[in-house]
């Protein structure tokens, strides 16, 4: 009996001790350390930060990519690195999914599966793989459970994204128009609108708006990333109006000019873009082979990649790798805009 309630009274200690063990973590945008916390509260515009040693500070929502609870389920934290870092929605959601609410701590951790839930099912949505408006409820609802949380910009740039998916481009725009009500996030609002205003071939609006977001003062690696964006964009309106050549410098001038860990899908794939209007095949091949290759966590991006390339490799005399990339594609992303070209 002493022992049984030894073990009883051990166990409760080790529980303790665990749980004022428990730390929070804070993964910043671009490649940067790790950033440890005794607890971080979050907010709609900015997170607060106790240290080890009872300090406070504040940090952008801009600057953060995720926050890590501590003794939050291993399903979300995992979860997480796995569909920021590696694009595996299907399993994420999967996974996710099974997590029942009420089980989920610290409290704090609810709002995240929620997100990462509606996440995963916007970005499963924009290749085909879930539909719009299940993807579209699962957003609305995060927004409305949880109006101050961390990821709530994120949450409507997804809508946007949905929303251009199926060209409602006036809901789009009001959708990343909630990003401008953050000072930090205006540049990447007037990125995405320019984006926008290039899917309706509507080049000179879009220079107007991707010239605001280079324009605009903010600075830090997120804003840093939108404005490399920008550039490209700027590059893309170059390619619409017929001077391909011009926007390979351009493009290429970016991707120089950028750190390692600041490339990006939409790059290569602008590049390629500009290259094959250009009539430098090979060159554009190698463009969209790097996102292939190295970007092919991002599902609209890559199905973007392997659309062209189905159609590159014949011109360079190589139909069966075109056939390869096709097969791909239609694998990969059977309801996409780009298998069923």
């Amino acid at each position: 009996m002493r022992l049984h309630s030894f073990i009883l009274a051990t166990a409760a200690v080790a529980a303790s001790a665990a749980s004022a063990l428990a730390i929070d973590e804070i993964v910043p945008v671009g490649d940067q350390k790790v950033m440890l916390a005794k607890k971080v509260t979050v907010g709609r515009d900015e997170i607060t930060v106790i240290d080890g040693q009872n300090r406070e500070s504040k940090m952008p929502v801009a600057n953060v990519l995720w926050v890590k609870f501590g003794g939050e389920p291993n399903e979300l934290s995992d979860g997480r690195e796995q569909a920021r870092r590696n694009g595996k929605y299907e399993e994420v959601l999967a996974s996710l999914s099974k997590l029942k609410k009420a089980e989920v701590t610290p409290p704090e951790a609810q709002a995240d599966v929620a997100f990462y839930i509606a996440l995963c099912k916007a970005k499963l949505a924009l290749v085909g793989k879930e539909t719009i408006q299940n993807a579209g409820q699962a957003l609305a609802g995060f927004i409305k459970d949880y109006p101050d949380h961390y990821t709530f910009y994120e949450a409507n740039e997804l809508l946007g994204d949905l929303s251009r998916a199926r060209k409602d481009y006036a809901n789009a725009v009001k959708f990343y128009a909630q990003l401008a009500k953050n000072k930090d996030m205006a540049v990447r609002a007037n990125a995405l609108v320019g984006w926008t205003h290039l899917e309706q071939d509507k080049p000179d609006d879009a220079a107007k708006a991707f010239d605001a977001a280079l324009a605009d003062r903010s600075t830090g690696e997120a804003a840093e990333a939108q404005k490399r964006l920008a550039a490209v964009g700027k590059a893309a309106c170059v390619v619409a109006k017929g001077q391909a050549a011009e926007a390979v410098k351009l493009v290429e001038d970016v991707i120089e000019k950028s750190p390692p860990e600041g490339l990006d899908a939409r790059m290569y794939n602008v590049l390629g873009s500009a290259q094959a209007k250009n009539n430098d095949a090979k060159a554009a091949v190698m463009a969209y082979l790097h996102v292939d290759l190295m970007y092919s966590q991002d599902p609209a991006e890559h199905a973007e990649a392997l659309g062209n390339l189905k159609e590159l490799w014949k011109q360079i005399g190589q139909p069966e790798r075109g056939e390869e990339a096709n097969r791909r594609l239609q694998r990969l992303y059977p309801t996409s805009v780009w298998a069923k070209k």
